[in-house]
């Protein structure tokens, strides 16, 4: 038989202190702490809780919205921030995000040239495709390009492509062209 006690802890987790509040059970008998199953998960919730109040980790609603406010998926957008692969689909199986990595995705989430400044660096790593949607993304939202204007500056750009290219012109017969 055991009985449960509130306890207080304090572990060092990435080098940082985290204090919280848990539970221990004891034996009536000896007075030994005893393992008990429901006690640990309590207490492993507690921890999680206490860690991520404490170091002001960024929730899954957050990691969220720049998926969608930069049109990203989650794989591509941990190859550029330049985590692993997979990191940020762990942290939606239940893994908590780094301090270092939870300070990165705020950036991103608060400021788009932070964004651009990540994406710039590792386009590379990313598929045509994936870097088109998501550099069209913060393109509009860093007001390079208006959403709504897209197909009109692209034509425009061809028809300045296309008369500086193959028409012999004067500055005369340019002002008439653009009349």
């Amino acid at each position: 038989e055991y009985e449960i006690k509130d306890e207080k802890y304090e572990i060092e987790f990435e080098n940082k202190l985290v204090k919280y509040d848990g539970k221990k059970a004891v034996c009536k008998c000896c007075n030994y702490e005893v393992f008990n199953e429901e006690v640990e998960e309590y207490n492993q919730k507690a921890f999680e809780k206490a860690y991520i109040a404490q170091y002001e980790i960024i929730g899954l609603n957050q990691i969220d919205e720049i998926l969608k406010k930069y049109n990203i998926a989650k794989r591509p957008l941990s190859l550029i921030l330049g985590f692993g692969e997979t990191t940020i689909s762990r942290y939606y199986q239940g893994y908590i995000p780094s301090i270092k990595h939870s300070i990165i995705l705020k950036k991103v989430l608060n400021d788009s040239d932070e964004y651009y400044s990540y994406l710039m660096a590792n386009k590379e790593k990313l598929t045509d495709i994936a870097y088109k949607k998501t550099k069209e993304k913060v393109d509009i939202l860093l007001g390079l390009q208006d959403e709504n204007n897209r197909i009109q500056d692209n034509v425009i750009s061809n028809v300045a492509k296309y008369i500086i290219n193959t028409i012999e012109i004067t500055n005369l017969g340019l002002q008439k062209l653009l009349y």
